[in-house]
């Protein structure tokens, strides 16, 4: 299983095709999608916008999720988000083996003036681990994860390579 692109990443008709793949109720959908979009603004607010690191395994890129114009719009979004100077996206390639990727995608969440968190999310909920020996494995997954993974501006690169074939085909 390939999980989607990061939630604070996604544009609504990509959400809105995901929540509808994954059986959420028609009348739930849009209500969804306004949080999601409301979601995104920790990342472009002008005041103290949070700084966030996203790892995408590669294998996203191939999928085709609602339509080829959701999957171009998402990734010049995605290529857009990855260039604010808070927002860091590197891709993981594939074909490298086993990393801490696959064992299931996971947030760790920082926060100045609280201990952090780590969330994952799935089909109908999410879950929320606090532990601190758990913190500190998961973030040895994610310098795990950064150190095979595509620096930013090759991502970047990776992901117009995707979009410029798409649109060749």
């Amino acid at each position: 299983m390939t999980p989607p692109i990061p939630g604070l990443l996604q544009t609504s008709d990509y959400a809105r095709e995901i929540k509808r793949a994954a059986g959420i109720p028609p009348s739930d959908i849009e209500l969804r999608v306004m949080v999601n979009a409301g979601r995104r603004d920790v990342l472009t607010r002008h005041d103290n916008p949070v700084r966030y690191v996203a790892l995408i395994g590669e294998a996203i890129f191939r999928e085709v999720i609602g339509s080829p114009e959701i999957m171009r719009e998402q990734f010049r979004f995605l290529i857009e988000t990855a260039e604010r100077p808070n927002v860091t996206v590197q891709t993981v390639p594939e074909g490298i083996g086993w990393h801490p990727g696959w064992a299931g995608s996971f947030v760790l969440y920082e926060f100045p003036d609280a201990s952090p968190v780590v969330y994952f999310e799935h089909h109908s909920s999410g879950a929320f681990v606090s532990a601190e020996h758990d913190i500190r494995e998961y973030r040895r997954a994610i310098e795990r994860l950064r150190a095979v993974a595509r620096d930013p501006a090759a991502s970047v690169e990776h992901i117009r390579g995707v979009m410029e074939r798409e649109r060749t085909t």
